[in-house]
């Protein structure tokens, strides 16, 4: 493993060393069967196509479920949960009632380090509560927030927060550039990722006024590793010259489901393949070790890639 160090705030990045996927690293992966819209039995079956290919990677699926794992399947494994956090349980009342759901469980297992990452389906926000609770957090960000990433061209658009935090103040949104800077230099090797503000407009005194007190900080910081190429609207977003989009969790997701449903759209009408399931889900930061949240309603495609995904940073 290996860290990005920024100074200003600081940040902390914890990436692997390849974006390869090496099948002989001893991996063991949480996957959390409950509470999101897709059935047990859709992440299961993804679970065992990631599981065919890599062998050498350790699955441990939570989960109240009664079907069984094949003894073909070495590398899988149930770990039997009573309980579920659905999607209308309040998070945090949810995260601190229900300590032996699949959910929490996953997440207790990471922290006793027996899991090189964590994913879920399930409810978003107690799964940030729960990695807040029970996870040692990063210095870099005050708060976690989503990280997603958008293949849309060579080089993708990384994009922080995607829907952890709904409210975020000017500070957080600073921290957000920083760390997102950082994530693309490493993942991608930019050595000066191109940082834009998600906003209503492009004048600097657009949004709200935690908008307007962000862009004023980030516009001051002449030595910052970064290019901060001011406000952009989301229609912009698309226009090739951003690494890193900046914003609050609220806009965030509207923004990522609305470019999902787009791309959905013109797959159809086109009759071209267009990989909705691209988006396949957004990274935990802030915390470690790893944590992935997937979509509810991820297909079996989707979460495979996600699941793989995970042994790359895990």
């Amino acid at each position: 493993m290996s860290y990005v160090h920024l100074v200003e705030p600081t940040i902390s990045v914890k990436l692997s060393q390849s974006p390869s996927l090496d099948t002989n690293l001893d991996i063991d992966l949480g996957i959390d069967l409950m509470g999101g819209e897709s059935p047990p039995e859709v992440i299961f079956e993804a679970v065992k196509e990631v599981a065919t290919r890599f062998p050498h990677c350790h699955f441990y699926l939570f989960g109240n479920v009664d079907f069984s794992v094949n003894s073909l399947f070495q590398n899988i494994q149930l770990v039997p949960t009573h309980e579920v956090i659905t999607m209308d349980d309040a998070p945090l009342q949810a995260v601190r009632t229900k300590k032996h759901s699949s959910m929490v469980t996953g997440i207790q297992w990471l922290r006793e380090k027996r899991l090189s990452g964590f994913l879920s389906c399930g409810n978003t926000g107690a799964l940030i509560a729960a990695s807040a609770l029970y996870l040692e957090r990063l210095p870099s960000l005050a708060k976690p927030a989503l990280l997603a990433i958008l293949p849309l061209f060579s080089t993708p658009i990384v994009v922080l927060d995607v829907g952890a935090q709904v409210v975020t103040g000017a500070e957080q949104l600073v921290q957000y550039a920083y760390f997102g800077a950082a994530f693309h230099q490493k993942k991608y090797g930019t050595k000066l990722p191109r940082v834009a503000l998600l906003n209503i407009g492009t004048e600097s005194k657009k949004g709200t006024k935690e908008h307007a007190r962000a862009y004023e900080r980030l516009i001051a910081m002449k030595e910052a590793p970064f290019d901060f190429i001011g406000n952009k609207e989301g229609r912009e977003v698309f226009s090739g010259d951003i690494d890193v989009l900046v914003t609050d969790g609220f806009a965030g997701n509207i923004f990522l489901k609305t470019a999902e449903g787009v791309m959905a759209y013109f797959s159809h009408r086109t009759r071209q393949t267009v990989s909705v399931d691209a988006t396949y889900g957004a990274y935990v930061v802030g915390v470690e070790p790893l944590v992935m949240k997937c979509h509810g309603n991820a297909s079996k495609d989707a979460l495979s890639t996600a699941i793989m995904s995970c042994t790359k940073f895990s």
